[in-house]
């Protein structure tokens, strides 16, 4: 393992953000934490009220019913962050990245933070808030608790490389090239969260990628590892992505389309200074989508989340979600005022890495059926805009 005291880090500007805590198993005993297993019995319990068995029906005969309730096992990513104005000469940069593991400690970590009260019509709308600044939760950017977690876990070589296919066009492959961090431990360093591990499939950040298109994950393979053999798909948002009685599913990376920030305009989202809040008053940001969406299972796609993300000293404090099914993306996102009571209000003033994630993800996850233990492993596709700071000025 890498000692991250020894290593000088370099962290950039990347797409941390939480993955939506909706899923909820058959007989879910604990509807707050999506990673909850299932019912209060073991499979093969009769309950005795009913005569038949306690967890029968889920997958395998057991209580699971989604591939989010099953431990995590790594992920396949495509993240396009853009941290400067559109047509300037920053270039937009790119996660493109996979890796695979078991043993991890803990198996799986909650996808929610502690829920934030929001006022009813927020709710009505489908936002979501939910604090992360006193938790390690999963997928949450850089902390030391986060990259303890990594250290625990015993990481598969899958082959030479890793890739992602165009669905559209086959001669369109993104190779992910394999790491070790035994070898470079920068090189092992994701481009998402910031953190090293000991075996990394990564590809260029100047890769270009279909936005609003679909890419479909392979590996080459290895003795240990010879291919992947997934069931049972499920988004974030409660999607059937597969056949919920065979498993039978196409594992798909969905690509976001590409937006441009409109309220407040690019240069003043980019801008240094970052984000102007008021305490007690919303936020409300408005986008052009190049390819407007339904958010809820047009064409076999899952459903796209808006979300905003409060990054400090490296780690997510806080994140806000809208999460609306079966709907146009109207290119609007309100940011709470309550999500205001909860993050710092000059993170800067700290010395510490501060920004902001604002942007449109996919998140399916599926049952990795080739290994002795059921595990989960997850797809990710994301386009995201990062505001170099903010701050929360009084209310009037």
């Amino acid at each position: 393992m890498i000692n991250m005291n020894s290593l000088k880090r370099v962290i950039p500007f990347a797409g941390a953000f939480l993955l939506a805590g909706t899923m909820v198993g058959c007989g879910d005993d604990n509807p707050s934490d999506p990673i909850d297993g299932g019912v209060d019995g073991a499979p093969g319990v009769i309950d005795a009220s009913t005569g038949v068995d306690a967890c029968a029906g889920g997958h395998g005969g057991g209580c699971v019913d989604s591939p989010f309730q099953l431990p995590e096992h790594g992920e396949f990513r495509l993240e396009q962050f853009q941290y400067a104005p559109s047509g300037t000469n920053a270039d937009d940069d790119l996660a493109a990245q996979a890796f695979f593991f078991t043993g991890q400690n803990p198996p799986a970590r909650s996808l929610e933070g502690t829920v934030i009260t929001l006022r009813q019509a927020l709710v009505d709308q489908g936002y979501v808030c939910q604090d992360f600044s006193a938790g390690n939760n999963f997928d949450n950017g850089y902390t030391a608790a986060a990259q303890a977690v990594v250290d625990t876990r015993t990481y598969l070589d899958v082959g030479a490389n890793a890739t992602l296919t165009n669905v559209d066009d086959g001669a369109d492959v993104i190779t992910l090239d394999k790491f070790l961090a035994v070898d470079d431990p920068l090189l092992a360093t994701d481009l998402s969260a910031s953190l090293v591990h000991d075996t990394l499939y990564r590809g260029s950040k100047d890769t270009a990628v279909n936005l609003g298109g679909q890419y479909k994950p392979g590996i080459a393979g290895s003795l240990a590892y010879p291919g992947l053999d997934l069931g049972y798909g499920k988004s974030a948002a409660g999607d059937d992505m597969a056949d919920p009685v065979t498993g039978d599913g196409e594992p798909i990376i969905y690509m976001p389309s590409d937006f441009q920030m409109t309220t407040p305009n690019e240069d003043a989202f980019f801008a240094p200074e970052g984000l102007t809040f008021t305490k007690g008053e919303d936020l409300l940001l408005e986008y052009d989508i190049d390819q407007p969406e339904t958010i809820g299972g047009a064409d076999g796609y899952p459903t796209i989340i808006v979300f905003i993300g409060f990054v400090a000293a490296g780690g997510v404090d806080a994140y806000c979600l809208k999460i609306t099914q079966g709907e146009l993306d109207d290119g609007t996102f309100t940011v709470p005022s309550e999500v205001l009571e909860i993050i710092p209000e000059d993170p800067a003033a700290d010395d510490a890495l501060s920004y902001i994630l604002f942007g449109r993800f996919t998140h399916v996850a599926w049952e990795a059926e080739n290994l002795v233990e059921r595990a989960r492993l997850d797809l990710l596709g994301v386009t995201c805009l990062i505001a170099q700071d903010w701050v929360v000025n009084p209310a009037p």
